[in-house]
């Protein structure tokens, strides 16, 4: 079977595919290219290229200019983005890496909207599958990171996932392809490329088919992965209240196994990827998880931290220090809180002009005389109380919240109206009964908490 007929049994191109191409330049894309290419008529394809300049390597720009000839030569749409790639990791902090995937696929997503495609091929092969699976092995994995690369993943296909790195460079000198190697892939100062340079060419040592027969054994437990996702789905939809939230006492009644999975799966969604998430990351998130008491938080790596709030695990990126505010509430006029991106609206009005009681909890009105005309909104303090309706003395707001299972990383964004002594109103929930009218009270003051419009 020649390279093309392998590739379209793999069923991953359909007749009338409209296909973004990640083309680099190096041998894979190029060779993912040419096949599609010569499909091209028999399938009634219709291609477009992406290339991306990362202005890393001095030869960034001469292998531009060969992509976008290369796109000439088969009449094909070419699309390309130049950009600092080593500038944007430093100003975010993150790998090179990570930012260049990042901008790759973003971009691949733009073109694919832009000329309505409906799938992005890129030229991951059989090698760099097992490259994948090693690297996951080294930071301790389960099933589904053992399985490496996925064929298949939304939009993205890879057809050259059971095309090994040799098939590939055979049929770029069978076809006299012109192609640019990279030469930072022969320096081994990256994990993948020691696995790739180092660890790989032992194992080939021990048996010259290891990248075949790997391959064979990723194919068996991708099938036995699929089985495994379905039941995570189900188990996930089980614990999953929202986007990063997850039910803490149904997590923690899963088996060890299915938590591991289900975790893995909460991350993926809330984060968008897994990238730099290892096997003993999850393990010890689920050691804290289970003996940790409400108001813990868990990191599971740098700007990832899980919140644990009474019977919820909350997502959360890094913890912020706590900002206070506290602004003076202008009567008969408008405060924003900007902290909040809230306002609260406040009248002075005669008593009469105010029904018993307000049904929406964020309007209340007060004694204007109990609480003075200076009153403040701010967020609460450590020895904050309240004097509530139906209790005697007084309770503090630690504890009133704690009652209401509001979580620590919640109490801080509601707003306390409050004297310089003491809280009026937890807005949105209680008033104090120290400032509410009386038979003696002649005028109040109209609190409304709100959008700012």
């Amino acid at each position: 079977m020649s390279l093309i007929e392998k590739i379209e049994a793999t069923g991953l191109i359909k007749r009338n595919d409209k296909i973004v191409i990640g083309v680099s330049g190096g041998p894979d894309s190029v060779c993912l290219f040419d096949v599609l290419a010569k499909l091209r008529d028999k399938l009634n394809l219709k291609l477009f290229v992406v290339h991306i300049n990362h202005s890393i390597r001095k030869e960034a720009d001469i292998e531009q200019e060969y992509v976008k000839d290369l796109c000439k030569k088969y009449n094909v749409q070419f699309f390309y983005k130049k950009l600092d790639v080593k500038k944007i990791a430093e100003s975010e902090k993150k790998s090179l890496e990570e930012v260049a995937r990042n901008i790759r696929y973003n971009e691949f997503y733009k073109v694919k909207d832009s000329v309505n495609a409906n799938k992005i091929a890129v030229a991951h092969n059989a090698n760099d599958n097992i490259e994948t699976m090693l690297m996951n092995l080294t930071r301790g994995a389960g099933l589904v990171g053992l399985c490496g690369i996925p064929r298949e993943n939304g939009d993205i296909i890879r057809p050259l996932l059971d095309v090994t790195r040799d098939e590939i460079l055979k049929y770029i000198e069978s076809n006299e392809l012109k192609v640019f190697f990279d030469k930072t892939n022969y320096e081994s100062d990256y994990t993948r490329n020691k696995i790739r340079n180092i660890i790989i060419p032992e194992f080939l040592k021990i048996n010259p088919s290891f990248i075949e027969t790997s391959t064979r054994c990723l194919n068996v437990l991708e099938g036995q992965k699929n089985i495994l996702l379905e039941v995570i789905e189900e188990k996930y939809k089980e614990v999953r209240v929202d986007k990063g939230v997850l039910n803490k006492t149904k997590f923690l009644k899963m088996s060890y196994e299915i938590q591991l999975e289900v975790l893995r799966k909460a991350i993926d969604e809330y984060n968008g990827n897994l990238v730099d998430i290892s096997f003993s990351n999850l393990c010890n998130a689920i050691s804290i998880i289970s003996s940790a008491q409400s108001g813990k938080s868990v990191e599971i790596f740098p700007d990832l931290m899980i919140e644990i709030s009474y019977d919820l695990l909350k997502f959360c990126r890094e913890k912020k220090d706590e900002q206070e505010f506290c602004y003076e509430i202008n009567l008969n006029g408008e405060t924003y809180i900007p902290e909040l991106n809230k306002k609260i609206t406040s009248k002075i009005v005669s008593v009469d002009k105010v029904p018993s009681k307000y049904e929406d909890k964020n309007k209340c009105f007060f004694d204007i005389e109990k609480t003075g005309r200076k009153v403040y909104v701010r967020n609460k303090r450590e020895g904050d109380f309240i004097a509530l309706s139906g209790m005697q003395g007084k309770k503090t707001l630690k504890k009133f919240f704690s009652d209401l299972k509001i979580g620590v990383d919640e109490r801080n964004k509601v707003p306390i109206v409050a004297t310089d002594a003491e809280v009026v109103w937890i807005v949105g929930y209680r008033t104090s009964k120290k400032f509410l009218k009386d038979k003696a009270t002649k005028e109040v003051i109209i609190l409304e908490y709100g959008e700012n419009i």
